[in-house]
């Protein structure tokens, strides 16, 4: 039966191992730290996976990529910067979307993996601020991305950046809840797709996640998804965003996206 693991368990896990005994290692060159996180993730899932616990969060199916997260963040702090390979989707699109317009509106569901996403771009010199109760870090860097604070009033405040060129990465699934066989459910707003639109920015959808088929080369694959024309009526807009969306995070073994 699938429970809830809570953190004290997952500190447990992870001071199974020395974090400053590997980052400070001679033998672990930065390009070497990426894969070495992965690696202690995977071994420190593993027996949680086999006990048949699942992290709090609904939509993390595992928590390799919730020690993943915590082995990232733990490396930055004592031996920043080093690289995390990265494959975008479409990122020549991307880009040349970007630099048309300044900035774009980046809106996901609450994965770990789109920390992904976020590194990626400041490899690339984008400004970027994220809408967070929390500091929102970037793996690889001893630093967190610009915050705007999460509230019900933060819409004018993304607004004016998107105006002055910094892209904003909005994770829009409000609640998440569990339907009787155990799929979690996340309720929506299509809010931004409006914020998007009247901004004049491009609308993006990502979904950050490990590639896992890749042993020895670990990477993040992000998953992209763009937005309709702006030059659609606003009702027309609005519909097509919702299914552009819901095509790219409603799978089988993801969530089922019901909108509000």
């Amino acid at each position: 039966m699938t429970r809830s693991l809570h953190d004290p368990l997952v500190r447990a896990v992870l001071t199974g191992f020395d974090a400053a005994a590997w980052a400070g290692s001679p033998f672990l060159a930065p390009e070497r730290i990426f894969p070495a996180a992965v690696r202690l993730a995977r071994w420190g899932s593993a027996p949680l996976d086999r006990l048949g616990l699942r992290p709090r969060s609904n939509l993390e199916s595992s928590y390799e990529c919730v020690l993943l997260n915590q082995w990232l963040r733990a490396f930055a702090g004592l031996r920043a910067p080093f690289p995390v390979p990265v494959e975008v989707d479409h990122e020549d699109e991307l880009r040349r979307l970007h630099a048309s317009s300044g900035a774009a509106l980046l809106c996901s569901l609450h994965y770990i993996g789109n920390f992904f996403l976020l590194r990626r771009a400041v490899d690339w010199g984008w400004p970027l601020a994220g809408v967070s109760v929390r500091p929102v870090p970037l793996w690889g860097l001893d630093r967190a991305v610009d915050r705007i604070e999460a509230s019900a009033h933060c819409f004018p405040t993304v607004r004016r950046a998107l105006k002055g060129g910094v892209s904003v990465v909005l994770q829009i699934d409000q609640r998440t809840a569990a339907d009787q066989d155990g799929r979690p459910v996340v309720a929506l707003s299509s809010r931004p797709f409006r914020l998007a639109r009247r901004s004049g920015v491009p609308l993006v959808f990502f979904r950050g996640e490990l590639q896992r088929e890749l042993q020895d080369e670990p990477r993040g694959r992000v998953r992209i998804a763009f937005g309709p024309d702006p030059s659609l009526d606003a009702e027309s807009f609005e519909r097509e965003a919702r299914e552009r969306f819901t095509r790219l995070f409603e799978t089988t073994e993801g969530p089922r996206l019901v909108w509000r």
